[in-house]
């Protein structure tokens, strides 16, 4: 028995060490709070989106492409409208640390989180949380959010035309630092089913990829 002290001293010092969950995502969802003066309000960068437009058995209808130039200050001006859903993350899930994985090279925690019972969506945007299954890769060395994929455990509608999102329809968001000071998306995907009132029906898979990250003023900030 005196032997198998020590292990369990080091067993408890390795529990203890682990994070607290819930307490990585908020503090990731703080770290993600844009800000004006912010070093990534100082980039631009290119984005290169490609959708496919398929039919309800999900062949290829069609597809289009678009390349255009972002300003990150309005990237965040955008993302900014769903701000107040995002800082409810942390009351709207049950989160548990699952492991670790490198991505971008670079360790990360990754909690997986699932719907929590009661939880009262404060905006249309959040009630989307109370059907949600997903995991969060968190950065090690910043607390950012470097992945994110979520899948709809059941169909949501909104509104009075009724907007239906389907069971089923999912999304992944990645970002990594850039010259050592800023975090900027990499890609966004998502395939989704919607129906839009009782007639019109739509399926689509959407793929953008980022990248040339330029600082404004030419020249990368210490």
């Amino acid at each position: 028995m005196l032997r198998l002290i020590p292990i369990l001293l080091l067993a408890g010092c390795a529990l203890a060490s682990e994070p607290d969950a819930t307490e990585l995502i908020r503090r990731s969802v703080a770290n993600d709070e844009s800000r004006l003066d912010s070093p990534e309000a100082r980039y631009e960068f290119t984005e290169h989106a490609l959708t496919r437009n398929l039919d309800d058995s999900g062949r290829l209808r069609s597809t289009s492409s678009r390349t255009r130039d972002i300003k990150m200050a309005d990237y965040q001006t955008r993302r900014d409208r769903y701000r107040k859903a995002v800082r409810e993350i942390p009351d709207a899930f049950l989160f548990r640390l699952v492991g670790e994985e490198r991505i971008h090279s670079r360790p990360a925690w990754i909690v997986e989180a699932t719907p929590r019972p009661g939880y009262e969506p404060v905006d249309r945007n959040s009630k989307l949380y109370t059907k949600v299954k997903a995991r969060i890769w968190i950065d090690k060395a910043e607390g950012r959010w470097a992945r994110i994929e979520a899948e709809l455990l059941d169909t949501v509608t909104f509104g009075w035309i009724l907007v239906r999102i389907h069971k089923g329809s999912r999304v992944r968001m990645t970002q990594e630092p850039v010259n050592g000071e800023a975090w900027l998306p990499r890609e966004l995907w998502y395939n989704v089913s919607l129906r839009i009132g009782l007639l019109s029906f739509r399926r689509m898979e959407v793929e953008a990829k980022y990248g040339d990250y330029r600082p404004l003023d030419g020249q990368p900030h210490p």
